[in-house]
């Protein structure tokens, strides 16, 4: 899929991009206990066409969200930075009339840095 930003068409997303490897971590298991693992998949941020940010996703609950690859941190567990917060937010949002993203982070376990 491709989606344009009105306001400045020079920039764009561009996804998704997937990769065959399934991933599996322990914030997956409040949506399929036992299961195998999800295959990732990236968006990209597109400046005049050529790609300038890359970001590594997974689509959860039959594609009900898309969900940034968390950092593990000992101190908070599963932890996402507040610029892939705001990112995915919108882009869940492009996608879904009603979106369930961050419904989705806190059952995941997420913690959002400032």
């Amino acid at each position: 899929m491709y989606a344009t930003y009105r306001p400045d068409v020079s920039i764009a997303l561009r996804w998704p991009l997937r990769e065959s490897s399934p991933y599996w971590e322990t914030w997956l298991a409040f949506l399929k206990p036992g299961e195998e693992g999800e295959p990732r998949s990236w968006v990209e941020l597109l400046y005049n066409g050529a790609p300038v940010e890359r970001v590594m996703y997974l689509s959860v609950d039959g594609y009900r969200a898309e969900l940034p690859i968390p950092r593990f941190s000992p101190k908070d567990d599963w932890v996402i930075p507040r610029w892939q917060f705001d990112f995915f937010r919108m882009f869940n949002a492009l996608e879904r009339a009603t979106s369930e993203f961050e419904t989705y982070l806190e059952r995941a376990g997420f913690v959002v840095e400032d």
